[in-house]
């Protein structure tokens, strides 16, 4: 479990609310500044934005890969909950 005390459960859905503001900030922030840089020509991929050129590639590869690459840490989370359900209901047997 994420959260160990009956204090830190209680104080978890005000720090969530202020982290998914921090959230919305950053998101708008990095909107707004891309919109500033790129003007109304901006595209909804930013990097189909870039002008061209060897370094507009070199950034889309780059970008591939890190998506590529964070897969396996974007999924964990649903993994372990999915295994956590298996477990209980007794429909696995993992000896780890």
């Amino acid at each position: 479990e994420a959260v160990f005390t009956p204090e830190d459960k209680a104080k978890f859905p005000a720090l969530n609310r202020r982290v998914m503001w921090c959230i919305v900030a950053v998101y708008c922030f990095f909107a707004t500044t891309c919109w500033a840089a790129f003007g109304e020509n901006l595209k909804t991929a930013m990097t189909a934005s870039l002008p061209p050129g060897a370094l507009a590639t070199t950034v889309q590869i780059a970008y591939s890969i890190a998506v590529f690459f964070t897969f396996p840490l974007q999924i964990f989370p649903a993994l372990e909950v999915t295994l956590q359900i298996d477990v209980k209901a007794g429909t696995t047997n993992h000896d780890y």
